[in-house]
């Protein structure tokens, strides 16, 4: 929108980036006696982002990360390759367990099954190979194995949670995952997290030219949520800074650290000590984690083993 005067009133970052991209430009010209009214209007403030209302969890599936799958949409994990694998696969190697709560496409899980190693995974939201449709049998599935080693062997030594708390939908599933994560682990094993940082955000480290096709400007609510319209739906992000996500797992962990390796886009922590939590929070949180909603409000029940397993179990740790 520019005046009677060619000066622009209203997206002059979007005129000057098309202009950088050599781009045509549709412009609205204002006549003058109404420019005070416009630009009245567009810097009151409307409220806030709010996008509670828009996503479901089962959308998260178009978050996840295609790792190790090689080629141009290859994408290694910083949290595997700089913390997880050094810290822990001489133990795997001598029979130690792990197990990586929200897996994603579970390319780290299959390469450490593949080396045969005790190896575990769940992911509530994967497709079916090709498609985008979810492929409820495999979640099932995954309940049903990883129950087995949980009777037989009890807790788990090594606990990983990769760029899942970035794509929870909401408070109350944040506090889910990490309930979780908490009741999985043995009381002297280890959690290890990794997560998008809120600082690569602030700091535009990721500005977007001709040349470059990534995401610079995110859309923050009052919680530090972002939401993406993506495949026809809404996918949610949440961003941490160092200090939000230190304060956030001390609530889980006593022992908690965390860092930033130079110019990567996440965070990382290394936890150990895992909290005793409420009874009530364990329970509510391992029956909605481990049977989570699917379209249509379906849910597939086949979770009370492993709930009751780890109740069990974390109740009495």
């Amino acid at each position: 929108m520019i005046d009677e005067n060619n000066q622009v009133i209203a997206n002059s970052e979007y005129a000057a980036m098309i202009k950088q991209m050599q781009m045509n430009l549709l412009v609205y010209k204002l006549p003058q006696i109404y420019v005070p009214e416009f630009v009245e209007l567009m810097n009151k403030d409307y409220g806030e982002y709010h996008y509670q209302n828009l996503a479901k969890p089962y959308n998260q599936t178009f978050c996840q990360m295609h790792r190790l799958t090689g080629g141009e949409r290859g994408n290694n994990s910083t949290t595997y390759e700089y913390l997880v694998l050094p810290n822990c696969e001489q133990e795997l190697m001598e029979g130690k367990r792990i197990f990586d709560f929200g897996a994603g496409e579970q390319g780290y899980i299959k390469m450490l099954q593949g080396r045969g190693y005790n190896a575990f995974a769940y992911e509530p939201y994967p497709r079916v190979k090709g498609k985008h449709s979810l492929d409820i049998n495999a979640v099932i599935k995954m309940i049903k194995i990883a129950a087995r080693d949980i009777e037989k062997n009890g807790l788990y030594d090594y606990v990983v949670l990769d760029s899942v708390i970035n794509s929870v939908t909401n408070l109350q599933y944040q506090r889910y995952v990490l309930t979780v994560c908490n009741a999985l682990l043995k009381p002297e094993g280890t959690f290890f997290m990794g997560t998008r940082k809120m600082e690569k955000v602030t700091a535009q480290e990721n500005v977007k030219t001709a040349e470059s096709q990534n995401r610079y400007i995110e859309f923050l609510d009052k919680d530090m949520f972002t939401g993406t319209f993506q495949q026809g739906v809404w996918t949610m992000q949440k961003l941490h800074t160092k200090d939000t996500l230190q304060k956030l797992l001390l609530g889980y962990f006593e022992k908690v650290a965390v860092s930033t390796l130079h110019g990567s886009s996440m965070h990382h922590a290394y936890c150990k000590s895992p909290i005793n939590l409420p009874h009530k929070d364990y329970f509510a949180a391992l029956e909605t984690e481990f049977n989570m909603e699917y379209p249509n409000g379906f849910k597939h029940q086949q979770h009370k083993e492993i709930v009751k397993l780890l109740y069990k179990l974390v109740c009495n740790r």
